[in-house]
């Protein structure tokens, strides 16, 4: 105990007691932990971890952020709190059929919102009918596995007998698969004129998954018609399909009767209707009536000339024929048959007879020639004759003929002749450039004059020639008896220009066709004068020649020259006469600057040099005042100089 400093020196030694320290558990959702309280540094056990459903454990961290873990061991100097990591785990949720087989699969975090998931296309099942799922998509996903089951309802489906004509025998509802072997079809139905042979198809072993339909099975029956002629001819048995259509046959023959019939009973009361064959074999009664004749003579045209009427068997020595009857185009000749003995059992026609005239039908030219001729009957239809090819004559055109050929032929010979219109043709002019020449255009052999001929600059005309490759030259008598074209052939002009440089160098002469074009040589020169340019005229120098192109004759051009005086006072002039004319009025710059201006002059000057070769043109004193500018040209050839002041130049 301290009180008062002893009387000797001592030591006293610390005791220490050692300080306990809790680790607390934040389970974060999960099972709780209890916290562990150990001495400061003793060993730490890590304790069993928590439990979060649908999350999986992921260790112990010292922060809240999780972003520090946490290591057991020992207790550490001082009380902490430590928090548990979790991961959400992820679970399946599939769809399946009635089998098993999956449908649709997909897998979700626990808790997840499946409020946008919808179950698959419902699915099929032979013989069922798809009813819904077994259970409800969850709101959300649940810690476990999900699986929804397609649910079905059994199909009924109806297995039934029917007749031909679909009439019900028998029908019954059936579950799909059912066992149908103690299924019986009903009894034998019946069907007139025809014999049930059985059912189109077999009871199936099962009910399959749709209705069947079982129909009853026929062979249509054949009846038989007999035919009891009563003396006619005989008749051939009928025998056909049940209700299939019956044709009337040939009515039999009786000498000396007509037929009237036939009927179902042998006392000839009932008359039969043929239409279809009856469930039953028949046999039918002929029934015949006694007949008188008619024995008569008659035109060709049957046109009665006698007639009587008598019975079968009466004698007819005694009967003559009528008078000959006469025929338009045709002579009589006799009666076809002649008068019977005795009146057989049958009408008698005698008919005239004739031959035909026969007559000449022919086609001619415009000139007689025959161009096609043949005889026909009287009376011939003549649609199908054809007039020959249609025929030609040089410089006509074929119009038709002067006659339409009858209808049928006369009885008289016919002459059909050719008709013609004259033709025109045309005769057309290629000039090959030179002037054009009107077409002329006449009757065929009328005579032709001949036109004016062409001009082409720098050409001479050599005539007309009927080939483009000139080599047939044509001469005009008629018109030909067709369309011609005919092409004018020329002859290439040349002219020449000589030069005379009055002493100065020598410049070629130009050779060449008229409207060709030209321009000037290079100007010659000469010792101490300046050239002037070409002229037409010698000495007098009045008409300059401008090159363009080659003109209609041989020309010679003569040098002018110039001392260097002359040229300075000329080129003056001409400058002059420019400034007069415009040539520096309004000149477009793109700023009025002063030396935009001066820049748009210096372009004019340069211009002007390459017009006076020789001469050197400057611009000189040049001031400017708003848009215009005031200068002086100084024209300079060799030592002679001159100058045109105050020029002004105006600009936009």
């Amino acid at each position: 105990t301290f009180t008062t400093m002893p009387a000797q020196n001592i030591t006293l030694h610390a005791k220490w007691t050692i300080n306990q320290y809790t680790i607390s558990f934040n389970s974060n959702g999960g099972t709780v932990i209890s916290p562990i309280t150990q001495d400061y540094g003793t060993a730490v056990i890590e304790p069993a971890e928590p439990i979060k459903a649908g999350y999986a454990f992921g260790g112990w961290y010292s922060d809240a952020g999780l972003t520090s873990a946490y290591t057991f061991t020992t207790m550490p100097a001082n009380n902490i709190t430590i928090y548990a990591k979790w991961t959400v785990d992820a679970y399946t949720l599939e769809f399946i059929d009635w089998d098993g087989t999956i449908l649709q699969t997909a897998d979700y975090n626990y808790g997840v919102d499946l409020s946008g998931v919808t179950a698959p296309t419902d699915p099929t099942r032979t013989g069922y009918t798809f009813t819904g799922w077994d259970s409800s998509i969850p709101a959300t996903m649940p810690a476990n596995d999900i699986t929804i089951t397609a649910t079905y309802t059994i199909n009924s489906y109806t297995l039934e007998f029917v007749d031909w004509d679909g009439t019900v025998l028998q029908t019954a509802d059936y579950n799909y698969g059912t066992d149908l072997s103690s299924v019986t079809a009903p009894s034998d139905p019946s069907r007139t004129g025809y014999t049930f042979t059985g059912w189109d198809i077999s009871v199936p072993v099962t009910m399959p998954a749709n209705d069947v339909t079982i129909t009853a099975t026929y062979t249509i029956n054949q009846y038989t018609i007999s035919f009891n002629s009563n003396g006619g001819t005989s008749v051939t048995a009928i025998t056909q399909d049940y209700n299939t259509a019956v044709s009337q046959p040939t009515n039999p023959t009786r000498i000396g009767y007509t037929f009237d019939g036939w009927y179902s009973d042998v006392g000839l009361t009932a008359a039969y209707t043929f239409t279809t064959i009856p469930a039953n074999n028949i046999t039918l009664y002929a029934k015949w009536n006694a007949l008188t004749y008619t024995l008569e003579f008659v035109d060709w045209d049957g046109t009665v000339l006698q007639t009587a009427l008598y019975a079968f068997g009466t004698d007819l020595s005694s009967v003559t024929a009528p008078s000959d009857p006469s025929r338009i185009g045709y002579t009589f000749t006799d009666w076809d048959i002649s008068v019977p003995a005795t009146m057989p059992a049958n009408d008698i026609t005698i008919t005239a007879t004739y031959t035909i005239n026969s007559y000449t039908l022919e086609f001619v030219d415009w000139d007689g020639t025959v161009l096609q001729t043949a005889d026909y009957n009287y009376g011939t239809d003549l649609s199908g004759v054809i007039p020959p090819s249609d025929p030609s004559r040089i410089g006509y055109t074929f119009t038709g003929w002067d006659a339409l050929v009858p209808t049928t032929m006369p009885v008289s010979d016919i002459t059909i002749t050719a008709l013609y219109s004259i033709n025109q043709y045309t005769i057309s002019f290629v000039s090959n450039g030179g002037t054009s020449v009107t077409a002329i255009t006449q009757d065929f052999g009328t005579v032709v004059v001949v036109p004016t001929a062409p001009t082409r600059t720098g050409y001479t005309f050599d005539g007309w020639y009927s080939d483009i490759a000139l080599t047939t030259l044509y001469t005009f008598t008629t018109m030909p008896a067709q369309n011609t074209t005919l092409y004018a052939a020329w002859t290439v002009t040349l002219y020449t220009i000589t030069f005379d440089s009055n002493g100065g160098t020598a410049v070629s002469s130009i050779t060449s066709q008229e409207g060709t074009a030209i321009s000037a040589p290079p100007n010659p020169t000469k010792t101490g004068f300046y050239f002037g340019g070409w002229y037409t005229d010698n000495n007098t120098f009045l008409n300059e020649f401008a090159f363009t192109t080659t003109p209609p004759l041989d020309i010679t051009l003569y040098a002018r020259w110039l001392t260097s005086e002359e040229a300075v006072q000329e080129i003056i002039i001409e400058i002059q006469e420019k400034i007069a004319a415009g040539e520096f009025d309004n000149l477009d710059v793109a700023n009025k600057r002063t030396e935009s201006m001066e820049a748009a002059i210096t372009t004019q000057v340069l211009i002007l040099e390459q017009l006076y070769p020789g001469a050197i043109i400057e611009l000189i004193n040049g001031t400017r005042s708003g848009s215009t500018y005031t200068f002086t040209f100084l024209i300079t050839v060799d030592a002679a100089t001159a100058t045109i002041i105050d020029v002004v130049a105006t600009f936009v």
